[in-house]
This record gives C-alpha cells, structure tokens and sequence, in this order.
C-alpha cells in the first residue's frame, strides 16, 4: 500500500514537474515545434489492424518504464550512491541521457529539457528512498496517467 501511495503521488508530483519544465520552455519560446506534444491521432484515424494493435502498444508503452529505470537509475545510481560527487555527476549523466532517450518525442535536442528535468526528479527519489521500486511506480503511474488514459 506504501508503494501505491508513493507511487500515485509521485506521479502526480513528477507530472507537474514536467508540466512546469516544458511551460518554463514555452516561456522563452524555444520550441521549433509545435507547444503541443501531442499526436493528432485518434482511434477513427486508424486503420482497423493498427486499432487492433493499440493494447500491445500501450502495453508496451508501460513496460518501457521498468527499462528505463532500471537503465537510467539503477545501473547509474545504485553502486555509487555512497560518493556524493560521483552521484551527484552520475544523477546529472543519467538525466541527460534519459533526456536524450526521449528525442523522439520532441525530434529537438531543446525539446528534450523537461525530461531531463524529469530524470533528476527520479534520480533524487531514488538516492533519497534506496528503492528502485519506488521510481519504476512513479514513472509507471505517470505514463499510465499521462500516455493511456489520455
């Protein structure tokens, strides 16, 4: 139930983390693309096959987030989290590579700000608890919030 109760606030917490960075960006107007991350697509849109793989794509979409974490956070943070120089270097590399990790999104290296942002948001939850599991909730419940029920 802890878990839960993290995890669900957490999300909550990193989402407006997020939301702030990419507004700050808006700000100073240094977007190229359009302010909207969006995809125009809509279930009509689609062609019935690519309706039907929506559920394994969404699927997927969740299961990303034990990777990455998994990727960016506990292969980075977790044997050196005892050096605070080293972790605090390794936390800024592994949320600029989590930020690059996410061009796609943006297909813009300025783009790529508020996940970096969002990076060392789940860095420092995860040098503060020790627990992986905490972050992989957090970023879970935040693409469950944020991707699929959207």
């Amino acid at each position: 139930m802890k878990l839960f109760l993290f995890s669900f606030l957490g999300a909550f917490l990193f989402q407006h983390i997020m939301n702030a960075a990419n507004d700050f960006m808006i700000y100073l107007n240094m977007f190229n693309y359009p302010v909207s991350l969006e995809a125009n697509v809509t279930l009509q849109n689609l062609h019935p096959i690519q309706v039907m793989l929506v559920p394994i794509i969404k699927v997927y979409y969740l299961l990303t987030t034990i990777n990455e974490e998994l990727y960016f956070r506990y292969n980075f943070l977790y044997s050196n989290h005892k050096r605070k120089l080293t972790s605090l270097f390794l936390l800024i590399l592994s949320s600029i590579l989590f930020g690059m990790a996410h061009y796609f999104v943006t297909n813009s290296l300025i783009g790529t700000f508020p996940y970096i942002i969002g990076g060392l948001f789940l860095g420092l939850i995860y040098l503060k608890t020790k627990n992986i599991y905490y972050v992989i909730g957090i970023h879970f419940f935040n693409n469950l919030i944020y991707g699929i029920l959207q």
